[in-house]
Parts: C-alpha cells; sequence; structure tokens
C-alpha cells in the first residue's frame, strides 16, 4: 500500500516524476505554465463556467472524424493562481500511475483520497519543482515575495508549503487568515512547537501595516522544541476585504544543509 512506503523514497519519485513530466514538456525554468505544460503535452483545456467542480480530465471527440482528445475542463475561477493549480492537478492525476508503477503499488488498491492525495502532491512540484525552488530559496536568502516574482502561477502559500518539503534547515511557517491562524506546519516531526511572542509581533505588525515585519531571536528564549530562533519574517498577502499574512520562522542549525 502507498501509505506503507517511507517517506523519502516516496517524496524522491514524486520529484522524479515531476521532472520526467517538464522535460517531456520541455519547460525548464519557471514560471510554469499549467495551460502550457498541457498543451504541450498533448492535451486541450476548457473552460466550463457551470462545472460543479474546479476541474476534471475528459476526453472529449472532435472533427468531422470525431477524433477523442484528452481535455481538461476547469471552472470558471478569476483567480490566476487557482486555475493553474486546477489543470496541474489534472496533469498530476493523468500521470500519477508513473508515480505507481515506480513504487510498485497497484493503484486500484489504494484509496480515493490517497490518489486524490498523489495528484495534489504532483501539481505542488509541477508549479514549484524542487530543483529550482531550493537554488531560489538560497539565491534570494528565503523572501517570499521575490520567490513568487519566479513562480507566479503558484500561490504564497503554496510556494511556502514547498518551501517545507524542500529544505532541510528548520523552519516553521504559520498562515494567518484576517488575524486568525489557518495552519502551522514545520519540516521537523511531530507537531509545531506553539507560536512565541517575536512571531506573534511580526505577524500583527505586517497585518496592521502592510509591511513585510522581521526580527532576530537574539532575546526570544527557545522555542518549545528546545531549538532557539534565528528569525522571523512575515509577509503581509493583502487583499480589499481579505488580510493574509505568512510567517516563517527559521530555527538556529548549525547543521543545515539543502536538499
Amino acid at each position: 500500500m502507498l501509505t506503507e512506503i517511507p517517506s523519502e523514497e516516496y517524496h524522491a519519485v514524486l520529484d522524479r516524476c515531476v521532472e520526467d513530466v517538464l522535460w517531456e514538456a520541455n519547460l525548464d525554468r519557471p514560471p510554469v505554465d499549467a495551460f502550457v505544460l498541457a498543451a504541450r503535452l498533448g492535451v486541450v483545456v476548457a473552460t466550463d463556467a457551470v462545472l460543479p467542480g474546479r476541474a476534471r480530465f475528459a476526453r472529449l471527440a472532435a472533427g468531422a472524424e470525431r477524433l477523442s482528445l484528452d481535455t481538461i475542463v476547469i471552472a470558471a475561477e478569476e483567480r490566476p493562481e487557482r486555475r493553474h493549480f486546477a489543470v496541474a492537478h489534472e496533469v498530476g492525476e493523468a500521470h500519477a500511475y508513473r508515480v505507481y508503477e515506480s513504487l510498485g503499488v497497484d493503484p486500484c488498491e489504494t484509496a480515493g483520497a490517497v490518489r486524490e492525495g498523489v495528484a495534489n502532491a504532483l501539481a505542488g512540484r509541477l508549479l514549484a519543482p524542487r530543483r529550482w525552488l531550493t537554488g531560489l530559496w538560497r539565491d534570494l536568502e528565503g523572501d517570499l515575495f521575490e520567490l513568487k516574482t519566479h513562480f507566479a502561477t503558484a500561490s504564497h502559500e503554496l510556494i511556502a508549503r514547498r518551501v517545507l518539503e524542500c529544505v532541510r534547515t528548520p523552519l516553521v511557517i504559520t498562515v494567518t487568515d484576517n488575524g486568525r491562524p489557518l495552519w502551522r506546519r514545520w519540516n521537523r516531526s511531530g507537531p509545531a512547537p506553539p507560536r512565541l511572542r517575536l512571531e506573534l509581533d511580526c505577524q500583527r505588525d505586517a497585518h496592521a501595516s502592510g509591511r513585510v515585519v522581521g526580527g532576530l531571536g537574539c532575546d526570544e528564549p527557545q522555542s518549545a522544541a528546545g531549538t532557539p530562533i534565528d528569525r522571523v519574517r512575515c509577509w503581509p498577502v493583502h487583499e480589499p476585504g481579505w488580510r493574509r499574512e505568512i510567517t516563517v520562522t527559521e530555527l538556529v542549525d548549525s547543521d543545515s544543509e539543502w536538499l
């Protein structure tokens, strides 16, 4: 079963699958336009304003000869990052068989939610591939807004989530919507430690000012995990009527390295 595969092996297979798909589509730098990706893989993308979900994969007949065309049908969606993710998800679902074959797992023996998780994991990697993301995170010194300029088709949250999957140095990432924590994860085992004063102060300042706020952790007590904070930075992703902040907490790690 897929759930019995070691995590490192599973993630490595996902990354290899994405590298193969991008190579076949002749895409070698960000941003990855999911619509271009689909077209180069021979898939047509169409929009259906009344589609009940975000997207679905279909084979539609076209032309006088009624040839079958692989087609991704997406719902009408104003936010471009959601459109790109919807297309990338369907591409991922169409190529998920490669993951199962590499792991020697029968997809018919896995639950629908697990198969959906594979497609989502491939979609995130297609829009923010590990090889490009880790290098740019290092070169741009972890500036989320600068990363967004390179991975324009991915949302800020997706980029942050992918950073957690790609970087070895210990990080904690918190997403806050309209002043309330939406989710908090870190790239270590177990639950993320509780938020500390410096993290809360940075998030509240960014929420109120709409500016990037940061602080060093030299005066902050150790996290609940026993690891001192190096620095905290919070990026405001604000729109009319909606305020999201993404806080990245870097913990001290003398042996940090990159995947």
